[in-house]
């Protein structure tokens, strides 16, 4: 991995854990999330095609798939808002990131070419404005900042890559590790490291997201055929880490809990954040036990740490009332996630 003297993702989540002060891992609590995975694992509800089968995902192949997939982790960062950024969908309220989605998806259908380079690179940030809204008018936070980073990384495909991310996926050589490098030496944006007790420490949350997007997306098939979608970590972000705190496998301080409580805004890179995002890494790591609750009642499941996440992150909007009850996610507003 080409970060320096920078740990990658899962040694950084396992040096956070051994030396974090207001954030630990409780067994008990990962037994319970090991067997929430199993059951899931166990009705079906984890299987390869998660990603294809979400309703607000586009229905498209080639550089047209793996150009969404860009485009939406280039901006996919910060959905916490109040008034909630909402859409109505089928019938269906979706709030978030789903919502966005929901907003891309018409936008193609009525002929925009929202995620297509060389439109990005050019567009206006009236224009931008315009077609991604909610159905109430009101945008996502940071919006500015998320359309300045678009154009800054469309500027870099259509100079460097032909105009397509699809370019860079094909240089890989079907390696989800060297796709990561690719990202991290040519788009800046994705760089999510801090420094922690001394060391660099690194998340790469919206990174990892895009290779995983890309490998499911397009089924696990070249150009995204990667043999090695394994070496990818869950993705720290402020939901996942709220779910496991909820299922008690993460244990917060009185301090901490109480800056929760009080709404506190962290900034990237304090060390609780660093903290919550690291020991949540390590617990998903640890979660061997699913893996071996599959296999000892022959559960055919590609377990990895994406397709956890994926549970965890899905389970937690579902259930995001009673979650919230429990605990409150951790406030931070930046372009990491």
């Amino acid at each position: 991995m080409l970060l320096g003297q920078t740990l990658f993702p899962r040694p950084s989540g396992a040096f956070i854990s051994e030396n974090s002060e207001h954030v630990h891992i409780s067994p008990s609590g990962i037994h319970k999330v090991a067997k929430a995975v199993y059951d899931a694992a166990k009705a079906g509800e984890l299987s390869q095609n998660l990603w294809l089968d979400c309703d607000v995902h586009p229905k498209l192949s080639g550089r047209e798939a793996v150009d969404w997939c860009f485009m939406v982790s280039v901006i996919n960062f910060s959905f916490w808002a109040k008034p909630r950024f909402t859409v109505k969908d089928n019938g269906e309220t979706l709030h978030g990131y789903l919502a966005f989605c929901c907003v891309l998806k018409r936008c193609l259908e009525a002929e925009i070419p929202i995620t297509t380079p060389a439109y990005l690179e050019n567009v206006s940030y009236d224009d931008f404005c315009k077609v991604l809204r909610d159905d109430y008018g009101n945008l996502l936070p940071l919006m500015f900042r998320r359309w300045q980073l678009l154009k800054e990384c469309c500027k870099i495909l259509v100079e460097q890559f032909d105009g397509t991310f699809l370019t860079c996926l094909k240089q890989c050589n079907n390696s989800a590790v060297n796709l990561l490098n690719i990202i991290l030496t040519n788009f800046p944006s994705f760089s999510d490291v801090a420094i922690y007790k001394g060391k660099k420490v690194s998340f790469l949350k919206r990174a990892q997201i895009l290779v995983a997007d890309l490998f499911y997306c397009l089924k696990g098939e070249e150009p995204a055929a990667f043999n090695d979608i394994d070496e990818l970590t869950m993705f720290a972000d402020y939901r996942v880490p709220q779910l496991l705190v909820y299922f008690g496998a993460l244990e917060y301080s009185a301090d901490l809990r109480d800056l929760l409580v009080k709404k506190h805004l962290f900034a990237s890179g304090d060390s609780m954040e660093v903290e919550i995002r690291g020991c949540s890494i390590s617990a998903v790591e640890i979660l061997e036990e699913s893996r071996q609750l599959c296999q000892e009642n022959n559960v055919n499941c590609n377990l990895n740490a994406s397709v956890v996440d994926y549970f965890l992150w899905t389970y937690c909007a579902k259930h995001r009332a009673e979650v919230l009850r429990s605990v409150p996610f951790h406030r931070c507003r930046g372009i990491f996630y």
